[in-house]
């Protein structure tokens, strides 16, 4: 999809709240954002809301100057030599590493019942 810068219009000195559906209903920053040209966005230019203006960024990427060639070359071996390193090896007796560890002694927390009262002699069942 083609994508577009805008902005959003003044309004009273301050810049008009226009929400952003592609970022979660952010709305859209006073110095404008890249955004997809799609039907919601023409409505917003159509309505006046915002209006197409000059990508910052695309300019200052132009303005930068190129990296060195050799820091070029420094990054590029750099990341070549990580990715010769070898990966870390695993023992051969590291099964130990993989059995499961030992448990632990349960501790006897559970309710019990309370004992069945013993029989008074002091009372007698017969009348």
């Amino acid at each position: 999809m083609q994508m577009g810068f805008v902005k959003p219009h003044r309004i009273d000195g301050k810049p008009a709240l226009v929400r952003m559906p592609e970022r979660a209903f952010a709305p859209l920053p006073a110095t404008g954002a890249s955004v997809p040209m799609d039907e919601y966005w023409a409505r917003r230019i159509r309505d006046k809301d915002v209006f197409e203006a000059d990508d910052p960024s695309a300019e200052t990427a132009a303005d930068e100057p190129e990296a060195e060639p050799a820091a070029k070359k420094a990054r590029r071996a750099s990341r070549q030599a990580k990715a010769k390193e070898p990966a870390p090896k695993v023992p051969a007796n590291a099964e130990h590493l993989s059995a499961p560890a030992p448990e632990a002694p349960q501790s006897d927390n559970s309710i019990k019942p309370d004992p069945a009262p013993e029989a008074d002699p002091s009372v007698s069942k017969e009348p």
